[in-house]
């Protein structure tokens, strides 16, 4: 059996739909959810919030925001704590020759060892250190770019819209190419019981004599053509089912019914081209002005690094050293038994029997501190900042180039969406007008064919044209509501949180 040809062609855009939403990423629930019926603004609603594509969106933007205080602190002060432990084994000595300089302190100014080489121990075995730092950078090229942070948050909330309004469309078209589908379903049962009557009186009259039974024959092979439409469009639905399915990230395994009548589906396809905005109101289109926004930020940094940069440091700290590990921690015991006192180990002067001072007095600990500024002042790069700022030339030149074809796409979009509407208008009102003529026709010939004036052939050609004819306006119905979205997405008019169009 051979099937229609608009059915076969409303088959294969069930199968083209489906498969290219299959390569979108989309949520699966693993318990049942509390509804299973949708109305179009429902069904929009709940893939807004279960769409897997949406979500990471949302991730990407709630991150671009955490991004931002991250670039952010980098103008604020850095403040670092540290404490550091080292293990001499064996201590680097100096050397200096005795008898020379300095080494006359020592002792060593004998003439006979003058210009000998010794080694001398600064330091001790255990050493400890701990300190705070503050890094403050006072200005730096790239706060230049600390602008971008913040536009780069824009761009990715528009991003965001964006696919919410790509979602929104694509659940839509699914919904009404559902919605099509059964109502198309509900018109082949009818026809099919009323073949089946048809075919009982038939037969009925063949057994009686009245008609020939190629009659019979006729009437059958249409009935048999019907039945199979009637189950192409049976798995065509499942289809459609499970595409709206896919588009809301509802689960695959839930049952799922539309509630919305194909009636209530006003479809106004009367566009004129002062009925669209401007490219101001296509989101695409502000996604590159944002874009040229962040190349110029970045232009404006790479320039920058040509600046010098101006730091703060400070730092406040204290170290000590000892033979013994545990001489460095309270109670500050030295070898000879000496105990310092206070937190920095301090230990008193030493006098001897004659009142000679021996030890003038030491502590266990050491404080340091600094304040510096540091500025650093590029002078010779090779030419790498030049071929950095060429770059991004070229970077901001590409953007500036994408917008103005952008801008012809958009005037092509609309050109397209006015010529389609008209088409798409154009078609289904032919469509409603032959369903209405074909209607007339089958009534006209069967009361013909009961008043002897007809055969029983042009009964069942007028039933077949009628089929194409239903067939035909449910195909030119959804062909109007999708070219109606399109048009609406076309113009800048179809926003991602709204209600679906209608």
């Amino acid at each position: 059996m051979f099937l229609n040809p608009t059915l076969k062609r409303w088959t294969r855009q069930s199968l083209a739909f489906v498969g290219a939403f299959l390569l979108s990423v989309t949520g699966r629930g693993q318990e049942a959810p509390q509804q299973t019926s949708f109305s179009l603004p429902q069904a929009v609603s709940y893939a807004l919030a279960h769409n897997v594509t949406i979500k990471n969106s949302e991730t990407d933007y709630q991150s671009s925001r955490g991004r931002v205080g991250e670039i952010t602190a980098t103008i604020l002060p850095q403040i670092s704590g540290n404490l550091g432990y080292t293990y001499f084994g064996a201590l680097q000595r100096q050397v200096i020759e005795t008898g020379v300089g300095g080494a006359a302190f020592f002792g060593r100014s004998d003439p006979s060892t003058v210009g000998l080489p010794i080694g001398l121990v600064f330091g001790l075995p255990n050493v400890v250190n701990m300190g705070v730092s503050l890094y403050q950078p006072i200005f730096n090229p790239s706060f230049v770019s600390l602008p971008a942070a913040k536009v780069y948050t824009t761009l990715v909330n528009k991003q965001m819209q964006k696919t919410r309004q790509d979602v929104k469309a694509q659940v839509s078209k699914a919904y009404y190419q559902l919605m099509v589908g059964q109502e198309q379903a509900k018109v082949l049962d009818y026809n099919l019981a009323r073949l089946d009557t048809g075919l009982r009186d038939l037969r009925a009259n063949f057994k009686a004599g009245f008609v020939e039974q190629i009659d019979v024959y006729r009437l059958e092979v249409q009935r048999n053509n019907l039945a199979t439409d009637r189950e192409t469009t049976t798995r065509s639905i499942a289809l459609a089912t499970a595409g709206l399915k896919l588009t809301m990230g509802y689960p695959m395994q839930q049952p799922l019914t539309v509630t919305d009548k194909l009636e209530s589906a006003a479809v106004q396809l009367t566009p004129s081209p002062e009925s669209y905005g401007g490219y101001q109101q296509r989101l695409d289109y502000d996604l590159l002005q944002t874009q040229e926004t962040l190349a110029i930020i970045d232009l404006k940094a790479k320039k920058a690094a040509y600046i010098p940069s101006l730091s703060l440091n400070a730092n406040l700290g204290a170290n000590t050293s000892a033979s013994n590990f545990r001489d460095m921690v309270p109670p500050y015991r030295s070898i000879n038994g000496n105990q310092g006192k206070g937190l920095s180990g301090r230990y008193d002067p030493i006098f001897d029997g004659n009142d000679s001072l021996i030890y003038g007095g030491g502590n266990r600990w050491y404080s340091s501190a600094f304040v510096g500024v540091n500025l650093s002042v590029p002078i010779w790069d090779s030419y790498s900042r030049y071929y950095i700022i060429k770059q991004s030339k070229l970077a901001l030149k590409k953007v500036r180039d994408n917008k103005e074809a952008l801008k012809n796409a958009i005037d092509f979009d609309i050109e397209r969406a006015n010529i389609s509407t008209q088409n798409a208008g154009a078609r289904l009102a032919t469509q409603q007008r032959n369903l209405a003529l074909a209607q007339e026709v089958v009534r006209v010939t069967k009361v013909k064919y009961k008043q002897g004036l007809g055969s029983s052939l042009e009964v069942t050609n007028a039933e077949t044209d009628l089929r194409v004819a239903q067939t035909n306006y449910y195909a030119a119905l959804y062909d109007a509501l999708v070219a109606k979205i399109d048009a609406d997405v076309a113009a800048g008019r179809f926003t991602a949180d709204e209600p679906a169009t209608r």
